[in-house]
């Protein structure tokens, strides 16, 4: 099958693309490079990517219809038929959300609506929509090792904070309900929880844990750590991803563990694993982090027969690898508000 992945410079969306090629699907990849942060690290994985055998990469942006229609009308006459969207463009992030929530809407809403009439225009029968724990309102309900968990009812949520990201991609979901309802397309929403892996996002904390370890630097700290998350390996997610192609009708899924673990105890197994003692700096929790999120991943094993496999160790561990192989560049890599505001700003 031939696969059409969004985002593919982006940190899943690279992943997506390696797994989809080694399954045997050819894969048509779009990407705006935006500088959203430091793009060197979406030039490097999108290097990695161009010149692989059944591998076409697209420079387009998905919130400019005209643009993406003219700029893919080639594309979609070259080889098969796309049969499937993974989709896994747009910004993300609670917090910086706040700064800049006119650029997530544009994003994570108008970019979605224009890629659905993409698919029915061209009659792509299949959209996999990479969504958000931020979507679920929390449930007392207990979860793993008696935690509370989301409700992960199939049914309307209400987002779990005030955050303009979390508003915009349950908009991105009603957008592919719509379409389901409307004409026919096969949609799966996938719910992503705190993903983490090699060439992650550089705003993600175990990136940013990994880094600071590794350069001897303070260990930001949003809170005491003591909230919970449920750390998904990337490698686990993209395999959930792209089984979930299959799948005919509508699923709401969760790709997640269904295990939570510490924020200050993911700091701790790294300091183990790289031989350091960190010294740890502590900031007050931002108003729309929440204490726990956790996955029930039931459903995605009885509909997709996908369980996430990777230990925490295991995967942490490839983390540290890939940063010591690449730490000269790496550790250059402008992180947070002071890059977004540079380039940006330049760009517009």
């Amino acid at each position: 099958m031939r696969v059409l992945v969004t985002g593919c410079a982006g940190f899943i969306g690279a992943h997506v693309v390696t797994f989809a090629l080694r399954s045997g699907s050819s894969v048509l990849g779009i990407d705006n490079l935006s500088t959203d942060y430091d793009v060197r690290l979406k030039e490097w994985r999108l290097g990695r990517l161009v010149g692989q055998p059944g591998f076409r990469f697209c420079r387009a942006d998905l919130t400019d219809q005209a643009a993406l229609g003219r700029t893919l009308e080639g594309e979609f006459r070259i080889g098969e038929p796309v049969g499937a969207v993974i989709h896994l463009a747009g910004q993300v992030g609670l917090r910086r959300s706040l700064e800049s929530p006119s650029a997530y809407y544009e994003s994570n809403v108008v970019g979605t609506l224009n890629l659905l009439e993409l698919c029915r225009l061209r009659g792509v029968p299949h959209i996999v929509l990479a969504s958000t724990a931020a979507v679920y309102s929390v449930s007392t309900r207990p979860g793993a090792a008696g935690a509370p968990v989301l409700d992960s009812t199939r049914g309307a949520v209400q987002p779990s904070s005030d955050s303009p990201y979390a508003t915009s991609k349950r908009a991105a979901e009603q957008l592919v309900r719509l379409y389901h309802e409307t004409y026919g397309i096969d949609v799966v929403i996938a719910r992503l929880f705190t993903v983490y892996g090699p060439a992650g996002h550089p705003e993600m904390s175990v990136f940013r844990f990994v880094r600071a370890i590794g350069e001897g630097e303070p260990v930001e700290i949003l809170g005491d750590g003591t909230q919970r998350r449920d750390f998904t390996y990337v490698e686990d997610v993209v395999a959930g991803l792209v089984a979930s192609t299959r799948l005919a009708g509508l699923h709401i899924i969760d790709l997640g563990t269904g295990t939570l673990t510490s924020v200050i105890e993911v700091v701790e197994r790294l300091a183990r694993i790289m031989g350091r003692t960190p010294t740890i700096h502590s900031s007050a929790a931002h108003p729309v982090d929440s204490a726990d999120c956790g996955a029930d991943v039931g459903h995605a094993c009885d509909v997709v027969g996908w369980k996430a496999t990777t230990s925490l160790d295991v995967g942490l561990r490839k983390c540290v690898v890939w940063f010591e192989q690449n730490r000269d560049w790496v550790a250059t890599l402008a992180l947070g508000a002071p890059y977004l505001t540079e380039r940006t700003r330049a760009d517009r």
